[in-house]
C-alpha cells in the first residue's frame, strides 16, 4: 500500500469518526416519541408532538389544560384551541380566540387571513369555506368617497377605522382592486359564519367565524425519515437532513472499527514485505560478495582469470 492510499484512508477515518460523534451526540438526547394523550384526545401522533418532546414532531401540542388542548404550527407562532384531529383526511379543526374577540368587539384593524405557515417540512392550508372581503382603511377617519367599484358590494361600516366590502354570495370571487385603491384596501379571507345574517348586520360574528379547518401535508422525505425512526432536521444550507436514525451510530462505529483493523493489518503486511525485501537484498549482496572474493588457499577464478594458491605456486617453481 502506497503513501497516498494511507492518506486517503486517514481522511476517510476522520470523516467517519466525525459522523460517529455527531450521531452519538444526537442519540444521547434519548427521544421518547411514542403516541401521547392530550386532553380528550386519547392518541395524538406525528406530525404533532407534546411540548415536552418538541423534537418528535413538526407542530406542537400543549396539553397542560385538560379541557382545552392547544396547537402551535411553527415555532413562536400563535396557539390555537383544538376541536378535533382527523388523521385519515389529515385535517385539524382549530379555534382562533383572538379573532373571536375581535369579531365580537367589531375591531377590524387586526382582521387578517389565516397565516398558512407551517414548519420547514410541514405545509398547512385552510379548507373551510371562506367569505372574502375588502378591508379598506378610512382616510383620517372619513369614509372613502363613493366608488363605482363597490356598487355591487354589501358593506359593513361598524369598525372604527375601516370599511368592509363583500358579496352576499360568498362563492363569488372578488375582482382585482384598482391601482389607486391598492394602498388603502386589502383582501381578507375568513371562515363563513354558520348562521345567516338575514337583512341586518349588527356585528361581525354574523358574517365571519373564528373556526378553521386546516389540512396539513408532510414533506415526502420527512415522512420517509420518520418511518425509519429518524428526526426531520435542517442542514446548514436550510435543506433536509434525517437525524437520529436508529442504529446509525452503531453502524458507523462498525465501519470505523473495520477500517482501523484493515489499516493495521495492511500496515503490518507492508512492514513485513519491506523487511523481507531488505533481507533478500542483503542476502543477495553477501552472496555476490563471496563469489567475487578469491580464496588464497583454495584458488578460484576472477572474471575468467585463474587464481592460484600459494602451494600451487611453490610446486610450479620447483618443477
Amino acid at each position: 500500500m502506497c503513501f497516498e492510499q494511507y492518506v486517503l484512508l486517514l481522511l476517510l477515518l476522520s470523516f467517519l469518526s466525525q459522523l460517529v460523534l455527531n450521531s452519538a451526540q444526537e442519540s444521547k438526547q434519548g427521544r421518547n416519541c411514542s403516541n401521547f394523550s392530550c386532553g380528550w384526545f386519547e392518541e395524538v401522533r406525528f406530525p404533532f408532538s407534546n411540548v415536552d418532546n418538541p423534537e418528535c414532531g413538526l407542530s406542537f401540542m400543549n396539553c397542560t389544560e385538560p379541557d382545552q388542548p392547544r396547537v402551535q404550527f411553527h415555532e413562536n407562532g400563535q396557539w390555537y384551541s383544538v376541536n378535533y384531529i382527523e388523521y385519515s383526511s389529515q385535517t385539524i379543526s382549530i379555534h382562533d380566540q383572538n379573532l373571536q374577540n375581535d369579531l365580537k368587539s367589531n375591531r377590524c384593524d387586526s382582521l387578517d387571513s389565516f397565516p398558512e405557515k407551517g414548519s420547514p417540512f410541514l405545509s398547512i392550508s385552510v379548507t373551510e369555506e371562506t367569505r372574502p372581503f375588502f378591508k379598506c382603511k378610512r382616510d383620517e377617519g372619513h369614509p372613502l368617497p363613493p366608488s363605482e367599484f363597490f356598487k355591487d358590494f354589501s358593506s359593513y361600516s361598524g369598525c372604527k377605522n375601516h370599511d368592509l366590502y363583500f358579496y352576499d354570495d360568498y362563492k363569488k370571487s372578488l375582482p382585482h382592486l384598482p391601482t389607486y385603491m391598492s394602498n388603502s384596501c386589502s383582501v381578507v379571507r375568513l371562515p363563513l359564519a354558520p348562521n345567516d345574517y338575514g337583512n341586518g348586520i349588527h356585528e361581525l360574528t354574523t358574517l365571519w367565524d373564528a373556526k378553521f379547518t386546516i389540512r396539513w401535508k408532510v414533506d415526502r422525505d420527512c415522512w420517509h425519515c420518520h418511518s425509519k425512526g429518524g428526526q426531520c432536521l435542517s442542514n446548514q444550507n436550510g435543506g433536509f437532513r434525517c437525524g437520529n436514525l436508529k442504529g446509525l451510530a452503531t453502524g458507523l462505529s462498525g465501519i470505523f472499527v473495520t477500517c482501523m483493523v484493515f489499516i493495521f493489518f495492511a500496515y503490518r503486511r507492508h512492514k513485513r514485505n519491506k523487511l523481507a525485501a531488505s533481507t533478500g537484498l542483503i542476502s543477495r549482496s553477501m552472496s555476490l560478495d563471496s563469489s567475487l572474493k578469491p580464496d588464497p588457499e583454495k584458488g578460484s577464478t576472477y572474471f575468467q582469470t585463474p587464481i592460484f594458491t600459494y602451494k600451487e605456486l611453490q610446486s610450479h617453481q620447483h618443477s
